[in-house]
């Protein structure tokens, strides 16, 4: 700005802006100082005038803090932007003097700003009493007032739903209530107590959740000290999962009903002491039992040698005919299993024991099952015509020389899933309606060899008798009798018991209305 015309403040002021805008770099820095020693000498020229308006000249005194006699000064002189303050610049002010140098004593940490000029607390509080914005706490009252709600709502609402719905109801209030009071005091310049109610959300939810894994885990234990002695830990906890309990004093439902005992066991106590037989009987029934609580079955009781079972209660399960055949199948393997272990300890045990045979009775049907007996003590168990009918097949399959007797409700839903052989039309000791009862060989495709010749001709000479072909059927039966496996303790076959019966309707005929069903006169 060579040879530069002075006018007025304003056209200086401008002249300096468009010069600096249109200069180089060099250009620049000087005209940028020379820019802020025009702005101080506007500046004190304005001082100046306000202080001769006001008759205040004489008045001013250099501003310093004793006992240091330098002048207070803004800004950095080396910048070129040191300015001197005078007392006329706090007329009508307030002012705070503090220390805010680094390595000075009086910085604290502070929530926004971990060394906070301790000054501006004081600054801040005067600033806060001029705006009139002062911040109004919330009653104890009220906040023990929102607290007694939420517990309410933790006591009685949160329970009520599920894990996951709980979890984002408590996580729901929680964001709300916290954004609720930095709204408040933000902008309304009231304190709500925050921590209060949400440590009370927070520690309610945690306590309600562990209350209910307790309670969980005592309901589940209840559930497997009522029914674990009887009910296979899988079934109790699919019971507990499902939320089925059963009825207390009975209730009706469609299930299958299963017997089974050792074939002459009055003869096992003869030949043993009853170290022994306690002994043998229990490996004996913890085999057994174990397969059926394998299998999905319920235990119902002991008695003697016998073990009582069912299936599809306390909660149902498909396919109980299936699960029921399965475990007749394998206990029969396993007894297989025992009696050769028996067989390997030599003069430990007697013949009998070596030889020992189980039979199994089998009957699918509408019965009750619950809690029964006393007010004192009662059992879980059945009753019904379908539970007589599997005690009286179990029984009467000493009459066939069988081991598993099946009827027919239980045999038609998994007859595509099980070899059997048709064995009877009969009416057991008890009971006037006729039933059809079956042999239960194995499931489908894993029968013995031999039943591959013994089924086809048994099942010719069947219906030669049901034809009422008697000569023919006596011939038959002693056709497929030659078949029959003969092991050791076993007394008879059903070729074998069919072969009296045709002699017997040869000489007594039942008549061309015969519905070809057999009375057994015994159990």
């Amino acid at each position: 700005m060579t040879d530069y015309a002075f006018s007025s403040v304003n056209q200086l002021a401008n002249d300096f802006k468009d010069a600096i805008k249109n200069a180089d770099d060099d250009q620049k820095k000087v005209l940028k100082k020379a820019q802020a020693k025009f702005s101080l000498i506007e500046r004190n020229y304005q001082i100046i005038t306000n202080l001769y308006n006001n008759n205040m000249v004489d008045e001013q005194r250099p501003l310093y803090f004793f006992p240091s006699s330098q002048r207070l000064v803004a800004g950095k002189e080396e910048k070129g932007n040191a300015k001197l303050i005078v007392p006329f610049e706090f007329v009508g002010k307030k002012l705070y003097y503090g220390l805010t140098a680094t390595g000075t004593h009086d910085l604290n940490p502070m929530p926004f700003n971990p060394r906070y000029p301790m000054v501006g607390l004081h600054a801040n509080a005067l600033n806060t009493i001029l705006d009139n914005k002062l911040i109004h706490e919330v009653s104890k009252a009220w906040v023990v007032l929102i607290i007694i709600i939420l517990g309410v709502v933790l006591a009685f609402g949160i329970p009520s739903l599920s894990p996951v719905q709980g979890g984002a109801t408590i996580g729901g209030l929680l964001i709300g209530y916290t954004y609720l009071c930095f709204w408040l005091f933000s902008s309304q310049h009231i304190w709500l107590d925050l921590f209060g109610p949400a440590i009370t959300m927070a520690v309610g939810y945690l306590g309600i959740t562990i209350y209910n894994y307790i309670q969980e885990e005592k309901n589940k234990q209840f559930l497997k000290e009522s029914f674990g002695t009887y009910v296979s830990p899988e079934l109790i906890d699919q019971m507990y999962e499902s939320g089925e309990e059963p009825s207390l004093g009975g209730e009706e439902g469609y299930h299958t009903a299963f017997f089974t005992d050792i074939q002459s066991f009055s003869a096992f106590s003869e030949k043993l002491s009853a170290t022994d037989l306690v002994s043998l009987l229990n490996e004996y029934l913890t085999d057994m039992t174990d397969v059926l609580l394998d299998n999905k079955g319920t235990l119902d009781k002991y008695i003697g040698d016998a073990i009582v079972a069912f299936y599809g209660a306390p909660i149902e399960i498909e396919n109980h005919e299936l699960w029921a055949c399965k475990t007749a199948i394998i206990m029969q393997d396993n007894l297989e299993l025992l009696r050769q272990k028996w067989q390997s300890e030599g003069d430990r045990w007697p013949e009998i024991v070596h030889h020992m045979q189980n039979r199994i009775g089998i009957n699918t049907g509408q019965m009750v099952t619950g809690n029964m007996g006393s007010a004192s003590r009662m059992n879980y168990t059945m009753m019904g015509d379908t539970v007589n009918l599997a005690a009286r097949l179990e029984a009467s399959a000493k009459q066939y020389g069988i081991y598993i007797q099946i009827a027919d409700t239980t045999y038609q839903p998994v007859k595509d899933q099980i070899v059997i052989r048709d064995l009877d039309f009969v009416r057991v000791m008890g009971k006037t309606e006729p039933a059809q009862v079956y042999e239960l060989i194995s499931e489908t495709g894993q029968e013995p060899e031999l039943y591959k010749k013994i089924l086809p001709a048994f099942h010719e000479a069947l219906a030669l008798y049901r034809n009422q072909e008697w000569n023919n059927a006596i011939e038959a039966f002693k056709a497929s009798d030659e078949l029959e496996d003969m092991f050791p303790g076993r007394k008879t076959n059903p070729s074998r018991i069919y072969i009296p019966r045709c002699e017997h309707y040869r000489d007594n005929s039942p008549g061309d209305d015969w519905d070809g069903a057999w009375t057994l006169t015994s159990k």
